[in-house]
């Protein structure tokens, strides 16, 4: 037995499992990154800075997205947006704390 063998649903469910976690840990990276970018801006003392960290979070969440629907799918996709979303309401809740 080379290892455990399951059937296309349990492993369907299995990578949407892991690609909403992963999907969670982008979009918390995605969230602080807008962060400090928008606390640049507001300082107004690195525009560039701030510009360039916009870009770069564009292009890692667009990036992300599309290596997960390359190598994985459509489900996995949706269970990484779902992730994503779930990263959005908690920067949210944090936001209205402070």
């Amino acid at each position: 037995m080379i290892g455990p063998h399951f059937s296309e649903p349990a492993s369907l469910a299995l990578q949407a499992a892991v690609c909403l976690g992963c999907g969670s840990l982008i979009g918390a990276l995605y969230f602080r990154a807008l962060h400090w970018s928008v606390r640049l801006f507001v300082a107004g003392n690195a525009p560039l800075v701030a510009t360039m960290l916009q870009l770069g979070r564009l292009a890692f969440i667009a990036g992300a997205l599309a290596v997960i629907v390359g190598c994985f799918g459509a489900v996995p996709l949706l269970a990484a947006t779902f992730g994503i979303l779930i990263a959005r309401t908690a920067a949210l809740d944090m936001g209205e704390q402070a």
